[in-house]
């Protein structure tokens, strides 16, 4: 059985009657939802996420995607007014009294029930008695122990894994949780004849064989793949299939099969191709295949060969950043002194397939498994005293401070990563002072989450999102922050201030 972290949610007290025809519920009645792990909330008003209760429910399909069965619920009921609330699953795709596995009900709020389905499907109900008293709640369902291959079938909708690599254990997640616009590119300039062009091939199909692919352009989940090989010609880059419309056997059966000994200009190839694939869909400017707004972003180089004047310059960061894109060089046998792991970028030598591994943990998945090296996408400054407050990302693009106003970066920057589990702290420098700390943010409703502990004990948690700021007092020590995000959709963060202004009042 898998473990898993349960994620809490700002609950808003509802202050309207439960039944609104603006009330909607986070996954749609009815609908599809697929995961190993799928978050469960409360309805809420899309306007302010204020707590309401729908006429019909809430109630969907889980979806396993077709290699495990449902094993585990944790729900918490947030200062419950109605205590008829209960959340029912059901053993396949529809509610019937024949097929239930179990009933969680405020009682059991907080606990973990374990259970068994036969199938990959479950159908997710909540309802109760009293419609004008909505009840708060936040929690998830885990699909757990591998079920007989006999009693699966995929999803007409997804196609078969080639892989199952959530039992693989060289994976610290699931690689097919992954959700970016990634253009990968192969550098045809080789100084390792066919054998290196033929490993760098290898090495591509390795990874994107592990992905679940998408062209939706408004899906939160999944992967979009582009390709583009590095050429010695303007622009120095050519595309090899339809932008964003790619599969990974699209990918494969594209990849270059002749390499080049003409020295070729890597940084200008990575510029333009930047410019090309990676802008968002804006309304009024025309163009014909936009990234998405709110997943990640990242250009994945393949290469047997390097030059010292093809280092990546500030230059080439500006123009990534300003597209919100991240960047990590593969290089087959290379050891280039002019690359550094370090750096803004990500780069690693692979001399096999069996490499892949630690590069999809360390780039993609936010892993530490199998490697110790830093994510140079998603960096953390874990000390709050050095400038009082902190953010996530470093680039911020919300207001700093209040008075401040929202960026118009039109989601073409300043996104934070997937996977996240950051913890920062503050520690106060006046005993006799309270801690005042405001908070601006913008994260996945329900799915990413920003807590507050003070001396250990949690204090506030906020998802969603706050255009003006949020503002408390905590008498403590020790301040510690903690942001955790899922696989999904990703937004333009938080920032916090730390101000020590207040005297503590006396008794």
């Amino acid at each position: 059985m898998l473990t898993f972290l349960i994620l809490s949610w700002l609950a808003f007290s509802g202050t309207d009657a439960g039944t609104d025809a603006d009330c909607s519920c986070y996954n749609k009645r009815d609908s599809n939802v697929t995961g190993t792990k799928i978050g469960l909330s409360n309805g809420y008003k899309p306007d302010n996420f204020e707590t309401c209760y729908p006429d019909a429910g809430c109630g969907f399909i889980a979806d396993s995607g077709g290699a495990t069965g449902w094993s585990t619920i944790t729900v918490t009921f947030s200062t419950p007014t109605d205590t008829t609330g209960k959340f029912t699953l059901y053993n396949g795709k529809v509610a019937d009294n024949s097929t239930k596995i179990t009933t969680f009900t405020v009682a059991d709020s907080g606990t973990t029930k374990s259970y068994t389905s036969s199938t990959q499907y479950i159908y997710v109900e909540y309802t109760q008695d009293n419609a004008t008293s909505p009840n708060a709640y936040y929690g998830s369902i885990g699909a757990g122990g591998l079920l007989p291959p006999s009693t699966i079938t995929p999803p007409s909708t997804t196609a078969a894994p080639t892989t199952t690599p959530y039992t693989n254990p060289n994976f610290g997640r699931d690689p097919q949780l992954i959700s970016h616009d990634i253009l990968i590119m192969v550098n045809q300039r080789t100084t390792q004849g066919s054998d290196g062009l033929a490993a760098l091939n290898s090495l591509a199909k390795s990874f994107v064989n592990l992905l679940s692919v998408t062209d939706d352009i408004t899906s939160l989940y999944k992967t979009r793949l582009g390709l583009a090989t590095v050429t010695p010609y303007s622009p120095f880059y050519a595309a090899q299939g339809e932008i964003w419309k790619m599969s990974a056997a699209d990918v494969n059966g594209s990849l270059p099969n002749s390499g080049v000994s003409i020295d070729v200009d890597i940084t200008t190839a990575l510029s333009n191709a930047v410019n090309t694939f990676f802008n968002v869909s804006i309304t009024g400017v025309s163009n014909p295949a936009p990234t998405r707004k709110n997943v990640q972003r990242s250009i994945l180089l393949f290469t047997a060969w390097w030059s010292e004047s093809q280092t990546p310059s500030e230059d080439l960061q500006k123009k990534f950043a300003a597209k919100g894109v991240n960047l990590a060089i593969i290089g087959y046998n290379t050891s280039p002194g002019s690359l550094n792991s370090n750096d803004w970028y990500n780069y690693v030598s692979l001399s096999t397939d069996a490499d892949v591994a630690p590069f999809v943990n360390r780039f993609y998945l936010n892993s530490g498994l199998n490697n110790n090296l830093t994510n140079n996408w998603c960096k953390i400054i874990a000390d709050a005293n050095a400038n009082n407050s902190i953010s996530e990302p470093s680039d911020f693009f919300g207001p700093p401070k209040n008075g401040a106003s929202w960026g118009t970066d039109n989601g073409q920057k300043s996104r934070y990563c997937n996977f996240q589990d950051s913890t920062y702290t503050y520690q106060r420098k006046e005993q006799d002072k309270l801690v005042t700390l405001t908070v601006f943010y913008e994260l996945e409703v329900e799915k990413d989450f920003l807590k507050f502990f003070a001396d250990g004990v949690e204090i506030e948690s906020f998802t969603g999102v706050d255009v003006n700021n949020a503002s408390f007092d905590v008498d403590a020590n020790i301040i510690t922050a903690r942001f955790t995000s899922d696989a999904a959709g990703i937004q333009r963060g938080f920032s916090v201030t730390f101000e020590e202004t207040k005297s503590k009042p006396t008794s």
